[in-house]
């Protein structure tokens, strides 16, 4: 892990930093180096003293007149994100979501990996092959495989339920696509996505941009 960095940074520049991933990722396909806080944050609509504030929480890889290495501010931002690790995770919930979040190759890219899928019953997408099992061998899956997380895609009407069947199995940290509160231990890290949500800011916005 990157050393010597601030432990306290702020949740909005965390969501902030995939998108400077991105960024940073054309500028390599396009040959360049280094790049300037005022050239990342034209790219991504963000004022430049946001820009220096944000990398400068994760990284030292800027230099005055010169910019960002690239490279090192990729790797800094990777590993304050965690996605230079490798951590495995089991997805509860194999519906139409679930399924598609298996299938997903970013994941990998990112160090996240799906052993396992578990419903109450079978899947018929070949895609998946023997990767779905019931949800009564989640406990021996998980005492058989270090497994860092849990990822809820059921209906919300079961998450709870879900969530308890993580706990139960030891599992600390849930990824939770239920449209629902999860109620679980403190000691237990959540991350919801709530779909439902991001689309009510989306249609805000839609409605007043017309208004504009």
């Amino acid at each position: 892990m990157t050393t010597n960095l601030p432990q306290n940074i702020s949740t909005p520049t965390l969501l902030r930093l995939p998108s400077y991933l991105d960024v940073i990722h054309r500028a390599k396909n396009a040959g360049k180096t280094r790049l300037s806080s005022a050239e990342i944050g034209k790219e991504l609509g963000y004022g430049s003293v946001q820009v220096r504030k944000d990398l400068a929480s994760v990284s030292n890889a800027g230099k005055p007149r010169t910019g960002f290495d690239i490279y090192k501010l990729e790797d800094d931002i990777r590993d304050t994100l965690g996605f230079n690790e490798e951590k495995n995770a089991v997805l509860l919930g194999v519906g139409h979501l679930g399924r598609a979040l298996m299938n997903y190759e970013g994941f990998r890219e990112n160090g996240l990996h799906i052993l396992a899928g578990f419903d109450v019953k079978p899947t018929h997408d070949s895609t998946l092959k023997d990767k779905v099992l019931t949800l009564n061998e989640l406990e021996a899956f998980v005492a058989e495989n270090v497994i860092d997380l849990a990822i809820i895609c059921t209906p919300a009407s079961e998450a709870d339920r879900a969530a308890e069947t993580i706990v139960n199995a030891g599992i600390k940290a849930i990824w939770n696509f239920a449209p629902t509160t999860l109620h679980v231990p403190d000691e237990i890290v959540v991350q919801n996505e709530n779909i439902a949500e991001s689309l009510g800011v989306l249609w805000y916005n839609m409605i007043n941009k017309k208004h504009d």
